[in-house]
């Protein structure tokens, strides 16, 4: 049985599959200051919480997948110069610490493969803070569960949503996740909060087309080239979602069709799956397989943190079983220098127009 957990500052939600059909779903609630914008402030309490719903719900403890709301992190699509398997993972790693403007003893950084050539290799990049990870790896340790990955929501949405070109809503009451889904990547990953707290529907449906309509802005001056349009689908989840009207009023406010992300899994008529797509997003992990990536066709990003925190806790190399870094860093250094040129002056690009985007939704507000 697959076991998927998603955290946010209210609730703890998770379910169970086996097969392709979800057999059980549980929302816990939780008290407030345990979890607060993507951080775990209680360890222990927020431990208590899932012991008790495994030992309830009588679920396997190893290989559970789980990701955090609201979670802090960056991205960026990358190129690099075709090599060898073996010189991937440190070409990438050094290309990601330079175009990565945080320190990189803060945050762990993973990355996957979106396409390949000859000559060249696109990888889509994820860093993530240390301090939140670390809290996550040490709450389900007390709780006796053992993680067997951790992903990012909007990444899980796009692949419960599955579609190549979509905007995808997690509309929920203290933050809302807007992903925006081109040529069957992701290319924009963004989190709305309310301008206030304890905000009713009337208050927060204003504010999240407001937020869709300025991502939409943002993803077509930035990219030209495919640019959403008025039939571009908007996909919604979230607990927000739960009441039909919304959908409704989002697709008279915002003049395109909307509807529930639908599950590819099997799932009990009762179950509420607009509220739990993305555990069923993580539930679908590795669920592509190896299969060669179309063209313009959705390209599930499998990203597992996890990965990136147990590389860096190994022991220290020796001088010896450095050499091979060393010297694939001048290889690239020979190799790729315009290549890496051209990343840098995109980047800058892109940084300076999310400044000029941070800086509208200031002025707006």
């Amino acid at each position: 049985m697959a076991v998927s957990v998603i955290i946010n500052s209210r609730a703890v939600s998770l379910t169970s599959s086996s097969g392709n059909a979800i057999r059980v779903w549980k929302t816990e609630p939780l008290k407030p200051g345990v979890v607060r914008g993507g951080q775990i402030m209680q360890p222990e309490a927020l431990a208590q919480i899932l012991n008790i719903l495994f030992t309830t719900l009588k679920l396997e403890r190893k290989n559970v997948a789980a990701c955090i709301d609201g979670l802090s992190f960056t991205y960026r699509t990358l190129s690099i110069p075709a090599l060898k398997p073996a010189m991937m993972k440190e070409a990438v790693e050094r290309a990601a610490r330079k175009e990565i403007p945080l320190p990189p003893e803060d945050i762990y950084i993973e990355w996957f493969i979106t396409g390949q050539t000859a000559e060249e290799t696109k990888v889509f990049v994820i860093g993530a803070p240390r301090t939140e990870i670390d809290a996550m790896v040490k709450t389900f340790s007390l709780a006796g569960v053992e993680l067997g990955s951790i992903d990012i929501k909007p990444l899980a949405l796009a692949r419960a949503a599955a579609r190549a070109d979509a905007i995808i809503v997690d509309f929920e009451s203290d933050s809302s996740e807007i992903t925006i889904v081109s040529a069957g990547l992701p290319s924009i990953m963004h989190t709305a909060t309310p301008r206030g707290e304890n905000q009713d529907i009337e208050d927060l449906l204003p504010q999240l087309v407001d937020e869709i309509n300025r991502t939409i802005d943002f993803h077509n001056i930035t990219n030209k080239a495919r640019p959403i349009t008025a039939q571009t689908l908007l996909l919604l989840s979230g607990s927000q979602a739960r009441d039909p009207a919304v959908l409704e009023r989002l697709g008279q406010s915002t003049g395109r069709p909307v509807e529930i992300i639908k599950s590819k899994l099997e799932i009990p008529a009762d179950m509420p799956s607009m509220q739990y797509a993305a555990n069923i997003g993580l539930a679908l992990k590795g669920a592509g397989g190896n299969q060669k990536p179309v063209e313009g066709a959705f390209r599930d990003i499998d990203i597992n943190l996890l990965i990136s925190r147990k590389r860096t806790t190994t022991k220290p190399r020796s001088w010896r079983t450095m050499a091979a870094p060393v010297g694939l860093a001048i290889l690239i250094a020979l190799l790729a220098p315009a290549m890496l040129l051209r990343n840098e002056k995109a980047a800058n690009v892109t940084r300076l127009q999310e400044q000029v985007y941070d800086v509208n939704r200031s002025l707006q507000i």
